[in-house]
């Protein structure tokens, strides 16, 4: 076993439980074993102490994440044929049992049901998904002191109160002893996990390359060939990510498009969903959702995503659900949207243009025409400018709150692997995030020396396919909105959305077409073609 770095300090503080701190972080680049060597204390932890009846919870912010890192990992740990891996397969697996020890897995869709349970540790895994809130619950609930109360026989020791209650008793432990641990690598700047380890309300421990036994020889001082390989991959890795998994900085993107987006504002945490991972109906009612909306962006080298927004009583959109994945053909993408369609109904979903042709087999799936009244999928007004100003009022503060959420477990299925391979983004949250000005400028110049417009999102980053598709459906709903100066959107598109007959159900909220400039269809062509030379 070899241990390195700041995770030296995991087994230095088994043995000192006096020094042992309650919450600590490990942080630090991509590559730097955090997860391995964590689990591989917690697992030694197990084997050393076997009959005692402790209890570890491991998590990430969803159960399909977990079970793909972690369960991985402790395979890879574990010798072939150990007694742990007895049972499911990672992807079905809840829990690891060794001796009198219980490990249990779970995703954070409903930390609530965890806290209640008392911990003797706690593993957050990729932490930086996680709200301040669960973490700060998870600290209380680790409070087992298993190893204080108990002798290695597993003999309960200690009474309530920490007295012993045998002359000759020799509890494992002469202090209390339990920990909340997390890993993660760097977020922005003012994330809470930042905050906390520089504040010195958590040990704080950065973990390097050099801590990983695979990729850093350290009596050659130098790469191991597998290390060598995982750094060359990661130095194709551009922008923000860049940044924070291979340089370790604490960073918000540089010209940020929607600097407004905060994860403890935008991002709801335990929403109860059944089995099949949608939402309950009293959820539905909870958050006051009405109807359903949809709006996706084609793609296919690049990422497609169709994300499907609750729209509530008080009009705001709340993203539900995403399918975020790459090399899908349009077979695989209608069978997606019919499945959620069957479960949140819905009114109009705002398209990506480029792809007429998914635009139409969409509605022919659905039961629909295209271009015509009884149309659900409808194309997106895609202006540029129009469509980030309107995001951005919906992130800003109302007296109401934010009009825009994200449910953070919203993805319906397993992450793509390819995305996970390449470290891009693999679900909406993180575009909104990193969604940046090209060469990180808001500059109002019109171009630099190349013709590209600076003050433009940069669109050959794998954060905007997300970022567009919340765009079109937020810009969609907006014709919608009665208090929207008719002059600020696309009087023409506007027009052609009503053609299709639906608009959400609401008394008086929008004003009649004849307040509206009359466009005939001639006019309707000539304006697209205009805007697709001209987006803004």
């Amino acid at each position: 076993m070899v241990v390195r770095g700041p995770f030296a300090k995991l087994w230095h503080w088994l043995d000192h439980p006096e020094e042992a701190p309650d919450e600590v972080a490990f942080w630090g680049m991509a590559g730097a074993s955090k997860s391995w060597q964590i689990l591989t204390f917690l697992l030694y932890v197990m084997h050393r102490y076997p009959n005692v009846p402790g209890r570890i919870l491991i998590c990430r912010d969803t159960y399909n994440s977990l079970t793909r890192s972690a369960c991985v990992t402790i395979r890879k740990i574990l010798p072939a044929g150990h007694p742990m891996l007895e049972g499911p397969t990672d992807e079905h697996r809840t829990e690891y049992r060794h001796g009198a020890w219980v490990v249990t897995l779970s995703g954070l869709s409903e930390p609530s049901r965890l806290y209640s349970t008392e911990w003797d540790f706690v593993f957050v895994e990729e932490a930086r998904e996680t709200s301040l809130g669960t973490w700060e619950e998870f600290s209380r609930a680790a409070r087992n002191y298993a190893l204080y109360r108990h002798d290695a026989d597993g003999r309960l020791v200690r009474d309530e109160l920490g007295r012993l209650l045998y002359d000759d008793a020799v509890p494992c432990m002469e202090v209390p002893m339990s920990m909340t641990i997390l890993a993660t690598n760097p977020d922005s700047k003012n994330h809470w996990i930042l905050k906390r380890g520089t504040a010195g309300q958590m040990e704080f421990l950065q973990a390097t390359i050099h801590d990983n036994p695979a990729y850093w020889d350290i009596e050659g001082n130098c790469l191991t060939p597998m290390g060598a390989k995982y750094t060359n991959r990661m130095s194709k890795i551009g922008g923000v990510r860049r940044r924070r998994l291979v340089l370790a900085e604490w960073c918000s993107p540089e010209g940020a498009v929607w600097p407004e987006f905060d994860t403890d504002r935008h991002v709801m945490m335990g929403v109860k969903r059944d089995a099949d991972g949608f939402l309950l109906k009293s959820e539905i009612e909870r958050l006051g959702i009405v109807e359903f909306y949809a709006g996706a962006d084609f793609g296919y080298d690049n990422s497609g995503v169709l994300v499907v927004g609750g729209y509530t009583k008080a009009r705001k959109i709340i993203i539900i659900a995403e399918v975020f994945h790459s090399r899908q053909d349009v077979r695989w993408w209608t069978d997606w949207l019919v499945k959620l369609h069957k479960r949140y109904p819905l009114t109009l979903a705002f398209c990506d243009h480029n792809r007429p042709d998914w635009i139409l087999a969409w509605n022919d799936a659905l039961g629909v025409p295209t271009d015509s009244p009884g149309a659900i999928c409808v194309r997106a007004d895609k202006g540029i400018d129009r469509g980030l100003e309107i995001v951005r009022r919906r992130l800003a503060s109302h007296d109401n709150g934010p009009h825009l959420h994200v449910i953070h477990d919203a993805l319906v299925h397993p992450p793509d692997p390819e995305l996970l391979e390449r470290h891009v983004a693999w679900r909406t949250i993180d575009c909104l995030s990193e969604y940046a000005y090209k060469r990180g400028s808001t500059s109002d110049d019109l171009a630099d020396d190349t013709g590209a417009r600076p003050d433009r999102p940069d669109k050959s980053k794998a954060n905007s396919d997300g970022a567009d598709a919340v765009r079109y459906l937020c810009t969609g709903l907006e014709y919608f909105e009665p208090e929207t100066d008719p002059l600020s959107l696309n009087s023409s598109y506007r027009k052609k959305l009503r053609m299709t007959g639906r608009r959400p159900q609401f008394e008086g909220d929008i004003a009649p077409d004849d307040d509206m400039e009359q466009i005939d269809e001639e006019d309707w062509i000539v304006d697209t073609i205009r805007r697709s030379m001209h987006p803004d």
